[in-house]
């Protein structure tokens, strides 16, 4: 499995990416920036895209947006602002920060779930 894990903190970034190596992921890659995103997602459409709501450079939520108009793939906000997630893209689900590794799997494994 790949996945893509749009977040501008270099730490979180690379705690979350060991997490998901953890969970079976063997290919993860990050981006800081909109632009980023779209640019990885263009090489390799993921099974998975964790994604923060603001960036230094454009928005998680219009890297999404764009990403879902690219591939079908499953989308796990992890934001600071869980409010505006939620109100933009209601349907997704939301892990606010700061969150428990606990947490952060348990909402991985949710959001990889196929819906009922």
């Amino acid at each position: 499995m790949h996945a893509l894990v749009i977040e501008d903190d270099a730490i979180t970034a690379m705690l979350m990416e060991d997490e998901l190596r953890d969970l079976g992921f063997v290919s993860v890659d990050i981006a800081s920036t909109e632009q980023e995103a779209i640019e990885a997602v263009a090489r390799k459409c993921p099974d998975l895209v964790t994604s923060d709501g603001t960036l230094l450079s454009g928005s998680g939520l219009g890297a999404v947006r764009r990403i879902r108009d690219l591939c079908s793939t499953a989308v796990l906000f992890v934001t600071g602002d869980p409010a505006s997630a939620r109100r933009t893209m209601p349907r997704l689900p939301v892990l606010e920060k700061p969150f428990t590794i606990d947490q952060f799997n348990a909402a991985v494994k949710s959001a990889l779930a196929p819906a009922c």
